[in-house]
């Protein structure tokens, strides 16, 4: 739906694309908390406006290797892994990416806690990984697909989460994800 509406909000007048922003905010504040899904939603819409209104390029690379980024790979890695599971499934889509990753890059994946993978955190991590090669935005994003995918399952959740992380990180959509959004 955001690649049908990106065209249209692109037109907007400069005051009228902050009102809208002012008021996505509010919308997503109201409640005092932010779902992943409105996170998804504000920052999928704040990466395609911005660069337009704001007319800022990408960022520079700052970061070569895994190891620059452990702790936001966590971050990102866990965060998909707790998409639509619970308990011992977290677990094992968790541990889908450990196994696949090992130690390579000197990046040992650790599952972290709930409160530490979410929207904030998350909106750190992606950013750094903004900054990162193209290889490792491509490693990034092939270990979230494992998590997403661990179970056999691709739910449209986990499709969007995917979504948007290759968005937020400048990368193209695995093949996995375009195939179930003809479906």
């Amino acid at each position: 739906m955001i690649d049908l509406c990106v065209p249209t909000l692109r037109q907007m007048s400069r005051p009228e694309y902050e009102r809208f922003v002012n008021i996505t905010r509010w919308l997503i504040g109201s409640d005092q908390k932010v779902e992943l899904f409105e996170y998804m939603l504000q920052h999928m819409i704040a990466r395609h406006l911005d660069s337009h209104f704001e007319k800022r390029g990408f960022p520079p690379i700052r970061h070569r290797r895994m190891s620059d980024l452990g702790r936001q790979a966590d971050v990102v890695v866990s965060a998909v892994a707790r998409t639509g599971r619970e308990g011992r499934a977290v677990l094992d889509a968790f541990e889908a990416v450990a196994e696949d990753w090992g130690r390579s890059e000197g990046w040992e994946p650790k599952l972290l806690g709930e409160e530490a993978c979410g929207p904030k955190f998350l909106d750190e991590a992606l950013r750094e990984f903004e900054a990162a090669t193209p290889l490792l935005k491509k490693q990034i994003l092939r270990v979230c697909g494992l998590a997403a995918a661990e179970d056999g399952i691709l739910t449209n959740r986990e499709a969007e989460l995917l979504r948007t992380v290759a968005d937020a990180i400048g990368a193209g959509l695995p093949p996995f994800v375009l195939d179930l959004e003809e479906r």
